[in-house]
């Protein structure tokens, strides 16, 4: 069992702690060590100090300790013709397919079409493990660009939903 609800100033640590370990748990064996440990919960918990909170959802166990969460706003390039964006979803590797990356996703959509956006982008890394939970919704491949992390160059793909109403109805339906 798990609870969604927006995330407050008191979640910083948690979300900084699911932020580190999810990068260092997902990419191990993608991005380089080195880069993965240099990685604070300092570094993350100021990160998101300075978001908007109103626009995190996070996930938290029984016992009240977070174990995921997403971020969203506006879409940040403007060039795929989206009007927003998902920032991130991290989950603790732990608690992974246990339906939480749906139900954040759901809220998020949710959330995104309550403020009056219908359409959303995400960015993945082409080798992302977790690049085949977002395939799962049918997204269309909006764009690909190369970013650096650490001292590795990788491809990332835009993917898309034009009708953030479509994606809701296949979440509520659980269907992938």
């Amino acid at each position: 069992m798990f609870k969604i609800r927006k995330a407050d100033p008191q979640d910083l640590n948690g979300i900084a702690q699911v932020h580190v370990d999810s990068w260092r748990t997902a990419y191990r064996g993608l991005i380089d060590e080195d880069y993965l440990q240099s990685i604070t919960y300092e570094s993350k918990r100021e990160l998101w100090a300075k978001a908007d909170l109103s626009q995190v959802i996070i996930a938290e166990d029984e016992e009240g300790r977070i174990v995921g969460f997403s971020g969203y706003g506006r879409e940040r390039t403007g060039k795929y013709g989206f009007d927003s964006e998902i920032y991130a979803i991290y989950i603790l590797e732990e608690v992974q397919r246990k339906g939480i990356g749906s139900a954040l996703l759901l809220n998020t959509a949710d959330d995104m079409l309550k403020k009056g956006w219908n359409s959303a982008l995400v960015w993945v890394l082409r080798d992302n493990p977790s690049r085949a939970f977002y395939e799962s919704y049918f997204p269309e491949l909006a764009g690909e660009e190369q970013c650096q992390i650490g001292t590795g160059e990788f491809t990332e793909y835009a993917y898309g939903w034009k009708d953030l109403e479509r994606l809701k109805a296949m979440l509520l339906q659980g269907n992938r």
